[in-house]
C-alpha cells in the first residue's frame, strides 16, 4: 500500500499518518536495537524516494497490538 492508500485504510488524514511515522522515527532512533516487540514499530519500507510502502498484513497485525495494549493499558 502507499502512504495515501494507507491512510484512507485507516481513516486518518495523510498528515495523521506523516505525524505517526515521524513517532515512530524517534522511537527506533531512542531505541537502538535492543530486543522489542515485533510490533512496537510501525511495519514498513521506506524507498529511495523518500515515500514508504506498507504490507496491508503487516499494518494489521500492528494495529492489533497496538489496539490490545491500549486496552490493557486501561485496566
Amino acid at each position: 500500500m502507499t502512504e495515501s492508500e494507507l491512510a484512507q485504510y485507516l481513516g486518518i488524514t495523510t498528515q495523521d499518518l506523516t505525524d505517526l511515522i515521524s513517532l515512530d522515527t524517534a522511537k527506533r532512533k531512542q531505541f537502538s536495537g535492543g530486543i522489542y516487540d515485533t510490533y512496537s514499530f510501525m511495519p514498513y519500507m521506506k524507498l529511495p524516494n523518500g515515500s514508504h510502502i506498507f504490507v496491508k498484513s503487516e499494518i494489521e497485525e500492528w494495529v492489533r497490538y497496538h489496539s490490545l495494549s491500549y486496552k490493557e493499558g486501561e485496566s
